[in-house]
């Protein structure tokens, strides 16, 4: 990624993957149903704030984002955010309005970003998924390594339980397991 002579990066989007903005850590950052639908930056929270307009009860968005709050109820059964059409979310959260409309499914970063009441819940909600999903994974690591080692089959139950309790293994059993 090339620089220009003020030191910000500089590039044109590629639109095999839509690259249009630099993300907080200097990376690039995916944003291509914006250049999809031929919107800029500024036309896609239009769209987005219309979207949440459209739903609720308010003619306007300062007063219709006031309407909705994360309701407490998430999944991890993934699926697409119900206010921006991303596809392919691991989790998805539930905002319900004061109103009595119809409650959505939105991805963290949209309630994140376009100031949903409740934000804090869905970034502790997440944490708790996440974590969760690192356990299942390292208990499942962990019994195909029970497979193909005695010493991890005769400590599985063991392991199993300080994997619970601690929330993972040592790295010294880690690469005894190979996990």
């Amino acid at each position: 990624m090339g620089h220009c002579k003020t030191g910000k990066p500089s590039w044109t989007p590629d639109y095999e993957f839509d690259v249009l903005v630099e993300g907080f850590d200097g990376q690039p950052i995916q944003m291509g149903r914006m250049e999809r639908w031929g919107m800029n930056r500024d036309t896609y929270t239009q769209q987005i704030e219309r979207q949440l307009v459209s739903w609720s009860v308010a003619d306007d968005y300062e007063t219709a984002v006031r309407e909705w709050r994360y309701s407490g109820r998430c999944h991890s059964q993934g699926g697409q955010c119900e206010l921006c059409g991303n596809t392919n979310l691991v989790y998805l959260f539930e905002v319900e309005s004061s109103t009595g409309q119809q409650p959505h499914w939105l991805g963290s970063e949209c309630i994140e970003n376009y100031r949903i009441a409740g934000a804090a819940g869905v970034s502790a909600d997440r944490s708790r998924m996440e974590k969760q999903r690192r356990l299942e994974q390292d208990l499942a690591l962990l019994t195909q390594a029970a497979e193909r080692n005695s010493w991890v089959r005769r400590n599985l139950t063991d392991l199993e339980r300080k994997l619970r309790k601690y929330g993972s293994l040592t790295p010294k059993v880690r690469a005894i397991c190979k996990i």
